[in-house]
Formats: structure tokens, sequence, C-alpha cells
């Protein structure tokens, strides 16, 4: 409970006895409304059965924010429905729904949980709840650094990767010495090449040939002919 000096905090709301004195007056307005003369008076058992359940409500509302401002604050709404729930006790009083008796055990229970509220509430609004609460929720700072840096020295940087990586593609279409262009231009067999200076050339030989049938010599065959009329 951690309104009271020299006991534990409280990690539940569970824990806490301004919800469960709350919580306590919340069955017990319940239970005095499902029978009796208040419970054929279905407006005034909603009424009293919602502003009861309220107060227990907020508490565990507030206690679920983590902060004692908040909380503090939540606790104000469940003090306004537990003062709720004790006036309409007392209608239910001066109505002849509840006996004195009855009416003097439920209003108990709301009286307790007010002063709760009061004691919790001062305690949320000092400035030990405030250290409490600091040490019970501190985070570690978030690391502060320059996206640029954080670009830069990235391990797993997928553009500083495509920089440096030595298997790059086109970096080894660049640099590849079996580059199929390259070797066209540079093959010492290249067939255009040969067909320009191949000795063997039927073309060329045809041109140069000295025994050409096709280019007759006609000094020899005036010589060789025995029926040549000129010799």
């Amino acid at each position: 409970m951690p309104f009271l000096p020299g006991m534990q905090v409280a990690t539940r709301f569970e824990e806490l006895v301004t919800w469960q004195r709350l919580y306590e007056l919340s069955v017990e307005v319940h239970k005095a409304t499902v029978s009796g003369a208040a419970a054929r008076d279905a407006d005034y058992c909603e009424q009293i059965r919602d502003a009861s359940d309220s107060a227990q409500r907020n508490v565990a509302e507030g206690f679920g924010r983590f902060d004692p401002p908040q909380f503090a604050n939540f606790l104000n709404f469940s003090r306004g429905s537990a003062q709720e729930t004790r006036a309409l006790l007392r209608k239910g009083l001066d109505a002849g729904y509840f006996t004195r008796h009855e009416y003097a055990r439920l209003d108990k229970l709301a009286v307790q949980g007010l002063q709760l509220l009061a004691r919790f509430q001062r305690y949320l609004r000092s400035s030990a709840a405030k250290r409490n609460a600091a040490r019970r929720y501190r985070r570690s700072p978030p690391r502060r650094y320059a996206p640029n840096d954080a670009k830069r020295s990235e391990p797993n940087d997928p553009n500083a990767a495509k920089r440096t990586e030595p298997n790059d593609p086109n970096a080894a279409k660049r640099s590849e010495p079996n580059d199929p262009n390259e070797a066209k231009r540079s093959e010492p067999n290249d067939p255009n090449e040969a067909k320009r200076s191949e000795p063997n050339d039927p073309n060329e030989a045809k041109r140069s040939e000295p025994n050409d049938p096709n280019v007759p010599n006609d000094r020899a065959k005036r010589q060789n002919d025995p029926n040549d009329p000129n010799e």
C-alpha cells in the first residue's frame, strides 16, 4: 500500500486497501438491492449500483496509469462516486428500502473508503510519490546519434555493400579477361583478319598464278603450236 510509510509498494490494484474497501461497498450494495423493497425500484437499483461500482473502478483505472498525478485525478472521480453512493443510501433509508442497521453498515463502508481515498491522494501528490514512481519505472535514456553518422557506420548498409562488393557483376564485366568482345578485337586467329592476309587465298592465287590457263602466254602458244601461221 504505497501511501503508508514503511510498507511495500503495491504491484497490483487489488493490494490497495482503498480499492478493497470500495470494492466491498460495491458488492454489499448489490446484495442489498437484489431482494426486498429496493429490488422493486429498478431505477434506484441501477443508480446506486453504478455509483458504488464506479468508486472502485476508478481506483483500478488510476492505478493502471502508472503516474501519481494522473492517479490522483482518478481518485477524484472515485471520491465523487462514493459520495453519490452515500446520498443514495440515505434515500433508500428514508424510502424504506433499507433498515437502519443495513444503512449504517453500508454507510460505514462508504465513509471508510472516502477516508482512505483522502490519505491516498495526499500521498500521490507528494514529492515522495514522484520519487518512488521514478525509481520504479525508470528507463534508460535513448542513445543519441546523428542519422548521417549511423548511415556511414552501419555495417549492413546495402548501399555501402554495393559500393565495396568484391564480386560486383558489373565490375567483373568491366575487368573480365575473357571478355568475348575484347577477345574478338584481339584474337590472333580472327577469320576476317586471316582472310585479308592469307597467303593461299585462291582469289589472290588466281590473279598471280604464272601458269593460269585463263591467262595464256601468246609467245609460248606461238612457239608450241605447229599450225600457227605466224610461226
